[in-house]
C-alpha cells in the first residue's frame, strides 16, 4: 500500500513540473543509425599513410581499425572521416571498420602497401625502393621480365597481383625470395611463368647471404645471383643447433649436393621381413640447421593464390641446393604447372601446403627440424614424391602420386634420411587421402614405385584413405620408441594394394609385400589395424615390436596376400611380451598364415570371429600359435586347402601357457579344416593350462591330431570330419594331462587307419562320444586305442556310452615290452557295432601287464561270451607279464 502511494505521488509530481515549464527527460532513439562506409580513398596505400573513409551516419566520433589495427583519426564528420594507417597494420588485403556508438561497418578491398604502376622494366627498381616489409600491389597486366639482366628478387617485401588470371609475370632469367628474421614476405594472386624459383632466409646484403639458380651448375662461394655478388659467411658465424639436434660437420659449407637417397630400403625377399635402411649417400656436408636470433622470429614465406608455370623446359622450384633455409613456407592455394620441374622445397622450419595443385617431376618436400603439413592439396610427380620433416608429418584429403617413382613419407628426416643417429622424430598422420607409387613402365628394367612410410620415437596414423596404391612393396615402419609412443594405427583404409597382378599384367606381375612393423621399444608398443582393406600380391606382413615388447590388434579387416600362385602369405606377429588381438578379419594367402603371440608374459591372445583361407596349390598351411599365457579362439573359420589336391594342406593351433592354475586355453564355436592330398592335417597344441576344446567343427584329409602337455579339461561337442581314407583321430599327452572327452560326433569315409587313439595320456575320461565310419573300413582299422609312450608316465582311462560304428577292430591296449609303465582301463557300456568275427576285432593286448575292464559292451551282434572271447589277441610279452582282460559280462545287441 505504501508502495502504491509513494508510485502517485511520484506520477503528480511529473505532471506538476511540466506544468510549470520542467523539460521531460530525454528518451533513447529507438531506431539508432550505424555508420555506413562507401569508399576508402586511396584504395591502396602504405603504412603511415592518410586514408579518408566516405559514407553516411558516423556522427560526431568513433573509432577506425585497418585489419583489426586502431588508425589515428585527423579528421571526423557525419559522412568524412580521415585516418593515418599505423605502423603495425598488417599488409596487403585487409578490411576497414568504422565504429560508433550506433553500430560498426567495414569496408573491403583495401591494400596496405604501394601500387605498381610501371612499366615491366621498372619493376625491379620499384620493388628495391621500397622499405622492408612494403607490400606491392600490381596492376591487372602481364608483365615480361625478359630484358632484365638478372633474376627477379623479392628481398623482403611482398608482390600481390589482382588475381591469377589478371596479372602474370614472365621471368625467364628466374625469380628468388628472400625473408630475414622477424619478417613475412607473400607472393600472392599472380601468375609467374619461370624455370628457376628459389627461396632462403636473410637479405640481400645480410650476413647469411642467399642462394641462385647459378648454384644449380655447381658454382663455388661466394655464389653468385647472376650480376650480383654475394659473399657467404665464415662457418663460425653462423648460430649452433641445440644441443638436443645438433648434428657435427667437419665443413658445414663445404661441398654441398642435392638431396639423393641411394640405395632404395630393400625389398621383402622369400618372406623374410628384412628392416629397411636407407643411407643419403650424396651428403657430403650440411650446413648446421639455422637457429633464430634471441627474441626473433624466424621469417615467413608465403606462397597464395599463385600458378607457376614452366618457361622453357623446366628447372627448380624451391632450392637447387643443399642449403637449408630457416624459413616458415606455406603455400595455400598454389598451382604448379611443371611436368619438367623439380619442386624442391626444403627449410628448417615448419612447412604449410594446403589447397594446392603441384604437377612436377620430382616433388621433394622437406622441413629438417620442423613439421610438413600438407591439406586438401594434389602432389603429382612424373617421378618420385619425397615427404620429409623432423617434428610432425600430416597428408591431409590429398592426393599424392609418383606416376613412374617411389614416394616416401618421412617423419624422423634428420636419424633416418641425414644418419646422424639422433634419438628423434616427430608423428606421421596420413589420413583421407589418396597416396600411389606407380611405375609407368612394368616392362623395362626398371623396377619403381615403392611406398615407404617411417619415423622414429612419435606414432604413425594412416585413417579413412581412400586408395594406399604401389606397384613394389608398401612399407609403413616405426623403427624405434622408448617408452610405447612409437606405435602404428591403420584404421578404415577402404583400398591398400600392393604389387601387379598376373590379371592385371601376365607378362610384367610381381610379387610385392605390405609391411606395418612397430619396432624396438623397452615399453611394448601396439601396433592396431581396424576396417582395412588391404591387397598384396606378395606377403601381408604385420609385425610389433620387432622382436621387442609390442602389442598386435587387428579387427574388421580384409586382408589378402598372393595372386593365386603361391607367391602369398600373412605374417602377424606380436612382440615378446606382448598381447594379440584379432575380431572379425577375412584373412586369404594363396600360400599361408601365420599368427604368433611369441611371449605373452602372462597376457593373452584372442583369435574371434575370423575368417581364415589359406587356397593354393602348394602345399597352404594355418599356423595360429600363442606360447606363455592363455589364449581363446572363437568362432573362427579357419581352412587351408590344396587346391591341385597333389600337396598337403595343414592347419596348426598351437598354445602353451606357463602357470597351468591361471592359463586357459578357450576353442569353442570354430571350424578348422585342412583338405588336399591324403597328407592333410588339422592339429592342435595345448600345454601348460586348463582347456576347453567345444562345439567346433574339425575336419582334415588324414589326421586329427591333438598333443597336450600338463593340461586338463573337457574335448565336447565337436564335430569331427575325417577322409576320405583317413588315419584317425589322435590324442597324444603326458603324467599331466586329464580329458574329458564328451558327446563328440566322429565321422570318416573309407577309415584307414583308427576311430581314436589315445598316446601317453595321463588320464582320459570318455563318454558319449559317437565314431563312425561310411564307406569300407580298410582291414585293422581300428576302433578304439590306448597305448603308453617311452616317458615312462602310466596312463589311465574310463571309456562308457560311446558308440563306435563300421571299423574292423573293437580295441587295442599297448605298453612298453619287458617293463610295462601300466594301463589303468575300464571300458564298459559302450557298443561297438560293427561285424567282429575274428581275432584280434574284440581286443589287441600288446605288452601289457595289467588287467583291462572291457566287461558290459556290446561285440557287435555277438551274444556267447566265450565267442567273444575267442576274438581277443594277447600279444608281444603280454602272457609273460600277466596282462589279462574281463570280458563278462557282455551288453547284447
Amino acid at each position: 500500500m505504501a508502495r502504491t502511494r509513494n508510485l502517485l505521488l511520484i506520477v503528480t509530481l511529473a505532471v506538476a513540473l511540466a506544468a510549470c515549464g520542467g523539460q521531460p527527460p530525454v528518451q533513447p532513439d529507438p531506431d539508432p543509425v550505424p555508420p555506413e562506409v562507401a569508399a576508402v580513398a586511396p584504395s591502396v596505400a602504405p603504412r603511415g599513410a592518410t586514408i579518408v573513409i566516405t559514407g553516411a551516419d558516423f556522427g560526431a566520433d568513433g573509432s577506425v581499425t585497418i585489419g583489426g589495427v586502431a588508425a589515428a583519426i585527423t579528421s571526423w564528420s557525419d559522412d568524412e572521416i580521415q585516418a593515418v594507417v599505423a605502423d603495425g597494420t598488417p599488409e596487403a588485403w585487409q578490411e576497414v571498420e568504422v565504429t560508433t556508438d550506433e553500430g560498426a561497418d567495414a569496408f573491403s578491398p583495401f591494400f596496405v602497401g604501394v601500387a605498381f604502376t610501371g612499366a615491366a622494366a621498372d619493376l625491379q627498381g620499384f620493388l628495391d625502393g621500397q622499405p622492408a616489409g612494403t607490400a606491392v600491389l600490381l596492376e591487372a597486366a602481364a608483365y615480361d621480365l625478359s630484358a632484365a639482366p638478372d633474376e627477379l628478387l623479392i628481398d623482403n617485401r611482398s608482390l600481390y597481383g589482382r588475381g591469377e588470371a589478371a596479372t602474370s609475370l614472365a621471368a625467364p632469367n628466374g625469380a628468388i625470395v628472400l625473408a630475414d628474421f622477424g619478417a613475412t614476405v607473400t607472393v600472392a594472386d599472380l601468375t609467374l611463368q619461370t624455370d628457376e624459383l628459389a627461396y632462403f632466409h636473410g637479405t640481400l646484403a645480410g650476413t647469411l647471404g642467399t642462394v641462385s639458380v647459378s648454384s644449380m651448375t655447381g658454382a663455388q662461394s661466394p655464389l653468385e645471383l647472376g650480376t650480383r655478388t654475394i659473399a657467404l659467411p665464415a662457418a663460425a658465424s653462423l648460430p649452433a643447433l641445440p644441443t638436443h639436434a645438433q648434428p657435427t660437420f667437419a665443413a658445414p659449407l663445404a661441398g654441398l649436393e642435392a638431396i639423393g637417397v641411394d640405395p632404395p630400403p630393400p625389398p621383402l625377399a622369400n618372406g623374410v621381413v628384412k628392416r629397411t635402411e636407407v643411407a643419403a649417400t650424396t651428403f657430403d656436408q650440411m650446413p648446421e640447421v639455422t637457429v633464430a636470433p634471441a627474441g626473433v622470429a624466424f621469417p615467413r614465406i608465403t606462397f597464395a593464390n599463385v600458378t607457376l608455370l614452366e618457361d622453357a623446359g623446366g628447372g627448380f622450384f624451391g632450392l637447387p641446393i643443399m642449403a637449408i633455409p630457416a624459413v616458415e613456407l606455406t603455400l595455400s592455394g598454389v598451382t604448379v604447372d611443371g611436368p619438367n620441374t623439380v619442386v624442391y622445397l626444403l627449410s628448417s622450419q615448419d612447412m604449410v601446403v594446403e589447397g594446392a595443385d603441384v604437377t612436377a617431376d620430382v616433388i621433394f618436400l622437406a622441413s629438417v627440424a620442423g613439421s610438413v603439413s600438407v591439406g586438401g592439396s594434389s602432389l603429382l610427380a612424373g617421378s618420385g614424391v619425397n615427404l620429409l620433416a623432423e617434428s610432425g608429418l600430416s597428408v591431409t584429403a590429398s592426393t599424392v602420386r609418383a606416376a613412374n617413382g617411389d614416394v616416401e613419407i618421412l617423419g624422423a628426416v634428420l636419424a633416418l634420411a641425414v644418419g646422424t643417429g639422433l634419438d628423434t622424430g616427430g608423428p606421421v598422420t596420413i589420413a583421407e587421402s589418396s597416396i600411389e607409387a606407380l611405375d609407368a613402365d612394368l616392362a623395362d628394367a626398371n623396377d619403381v614405385g615403392q611406398l615407404l612410410v617411417r619415423t622414429q620415437f612419435a606414432p604413425i596414423v594412416l585413417r579413412d584413405n581412400v586408395l594406399i596404391r604401389s606397384h613394389l612393396d608398401t612399407v609403413i615402419l616405426n623403427e624405434a620408441s622408448f617408452i610405447g609412443e612409437g606405435n602404428v594405427t591403420l584404421t578404415g583404409n577402404a583400398a591398400v594394394r600392393v604389387g601387379v597382378s598376373q590379371a592385371d599384367d601376365p607378362v610384367n606381375y610381381r610379387p610385392s609385400a605390405f609391411e606395418a612393423l612397430t619396432g624396438v621399444a623397452n615399453v611394448p608398443t601396439t601396433l592396431t589395424l581396424v576396417d582395412n582393406a588391404i591387397d598384396a600380391t606378395g606377403a601381408v606382413i604385420t609385425i610389433a615390436g620387432g622382436g621387442e615388447p609390442g602389442n598386435l590388434v587387428a579387427s574388421g579387416n580384409d586382408l589378402s596376400a598372393g595372386d593365386g600362385f603361391g607367391t602369398g602369405g600373412v605374417i602377424m606377429i606380436s612382440g615378446s611380451p606382448g598381447t594379440l588381438t584379432l575380431a572379425s578379419n577375412a584373412i586369404a594367402s594363396d600360400d599361408q598364415i601365420v599368427v604368433i603371440a611369441p611371449d605373452l608374459d602372462g597376457g593373452s591372445a584372442e583369435w574371434d570371429g575370423n575368417t581364415m583361407a589359406a587356397i593354393g596349390d602348394a602345399s597352404p598351411s594355418v599356423l595360429l600359435m600363442a606360447l606363455d599365457g592363455s589364449c581363446a579362439f572363437r568362432d573362427n573359420d579357419v581352412t587351408a586347402d590344396d587346391v591341385g589336391a597333389d600337396d598337403a594342406s595343414t592347419v596348426v593351433v598351437q598354445c602353451v601357457g606357463i602357470d597351468p592354475n591361471d592359463d586357459t586355453f578357450d576353442m569353442t564355436g570354430n571350424a578348422f579344416a585342412a583338405a588336399g592330398n591324403g597328407g592333410s592335417i588339422v592339429m592342435l597344441q595345448l600345454a601348460g593350462g586348463t582347456l576347453n576344446v567345444a562345439g567346433n567343427a574339425l575336419g582334415a584329409e588324414v589326421q586329427l591330431f591333438m598333443q597336450f602337455a600338463n593340461a586338463a579339461g573337457t574335448i565336447a561337442d565337436n564335430a569331427v570330419a575325417l577322409g576320405p581314407s583317413a588315419v584317425g583321430w589322435l590324442l597324444e599327452g603326458d603324467a599331466g594331462t586329464d580329458l574329458a572327452l564328451a558327446d563328440n560326433v566322429v565321422g570318416y569315409v573309407d577309415v584307414v587307419g583308427y576311430g581314436l587313439l589315445l598316446r601317453g595320456i595321463g588320464n582320459a575320461e570318455l563318454s558319449g562320444n559317437q565314431v563312425s565310419s561310411t564307406g569300407t573300413p580298410a582291414p585293422g582299422t581300428l576302433a578304439l586305442g590306448v597305448v603308453t609312450t617311452g616317458g615312462g608316465t602310466p596312463v589311465a582311462i574310463t571309456a562308457s556310452g560311446n558308440t563306435f560304428t563300421n571299423f574292423d577292430r573293437a580295441l587295442v591296449f599297448g605298453d612298453q615290452a619287458g617293463a610295462a609303465i601300466g594301463i589303468d582301463a575300464t571300458v564298459s557300456g559302450n557298443v561297438f557295432d560293427f561285424v567282429i568275427d575274428a581275432v584280434p576285432e574284440v581286443a589287441d593286448l600288446f605288452n601289457v601287464a595289467d588287467e583291462i575292464d572291457a566287461r558290459n559292451n556290446q561285440w557287435g551282434t555277438n551274444t556267447v561270451l566265450a565267442t567273444v572271447a575267442s576274438y581277443v589277441k594277447l600279444s608281444g610279452d603280454t602272457i609273460v607279464q600277466g596282462g589279462s582282460i574281463l570280458l563278462d559280462p557282455i551288453t547284447l545287441p
